[in-house]
């Protein structure tokens, strides 16, 4: 499915996502500038993500809280996400402020401000600012970091 111009404010879940739980490898649902603001859950305060491979473009992830892990983006199952010109500000989880990211999953940010030290897992995160204005470069001592630089 296409989601754009959308607004998650203020929801909560018991288990996985917040805002959004997106579950299962047939599923590459598109969020297109959504925000996701003050949102809450177990693990995924935002955006929960098991086995699939959404695309996030031109988003906020604004102070969304996770009780465990991913304080934003949580990742697991083998899941993937590219998360693209987005902004993550205030988030915050016992693991992985910004986003957890589970064995065999692996996460492409592209153009955010997402530090490095507020992600934490095992799987593996790549960082692509080559059409960006500044380059985030980062240091990790778990799973596969790659920086591209332009």
């Amino acid at each position: 499915p296409a989601i754009r111009r959308c607004s998650f404010r203020g929801n909560s879940a018991y288990g996985w996502g917040g805002a959004v739980y997106c579950s299962g490898d047939a599923i590459t649902a598109v969020l297109t500038k959504c925000e996701f603001i003050g949102n809450s859950a177990r693990v995924g305060g935002a955006l929960a993500i098991n086995g699939a491979a959404p695309v996030v473009d031109d988003a906020e992830f604004l102070r969304n809280r996770a009780d465990e892990s991913g304080g934003a983006l949580y990742l697991s199952l083998g899941a993937g996400v590219t998360v693209s010109d987005s902004r993550f500000e205030s988030n915050s989880a016992q693991v992985g402020k910004i986003a957890t990211v589970g064995g065999g999953c692996s996460a492409v940010l592209r153009c955010t401000n997402a530090d490095a030290s507020l992600i934490q897992g095992v799987g593996n995160v790549v960082w692509d600012d080559e059409a960006c204005d500044q380059v985030s470069a980062a240091a990790m001592s778990w799973g596969q970091l790659k920086t591209l630089y332009r």
